[in-house]
């Protein structure tokens, strides 16, 4: 999705997520929906001008500050670095237990 009015938009919704991975894939869910929505407009009612289906599709997904903050409670950076730092410890765990087998 190109539009820069839905770009704007994103930027604004996930710009409160710290950790990164969470914020791209948050992102890439919410474009997703613009893009959904947006079709079932255009589909919906094909005479809609671009602009009339970029307004309507954002008026239906909410005000993106308001979302950013929801989102932003969610995705806290902690468990993110708890999750990574898990899946190293299992790692080396793995490593440390066939080393003591071999």
């Amino acid at each position: 999705m190109d539009d820069h009015t839905f770009q704007a938009w994103l930027d604004t919704a996930v710009k409160g997520i710290r950790f990164g991975p969470d914020r791209r894939a948050v992102r890439a869910e919410l474009a997703g929906h613009l893009e959904d929505r947006a079709a079932d407009l255009r589909r919906i009612f094909p005479d809609l001008t671009d602009e009339e289906t970029r307004e309507r599709t954002l008026a239906g997904m909410g005000n993106a500050a308001e979302i950013g903050k929801q989102l932003a409670r969610v995705h806290r950076p902690w468990l993110g670095y708890l999750w990574r730092v898990s899946r190293w410890a299992s790692v080396a765990a793995a490593v440390l237990l066939a080393l003591t087998l071999l």
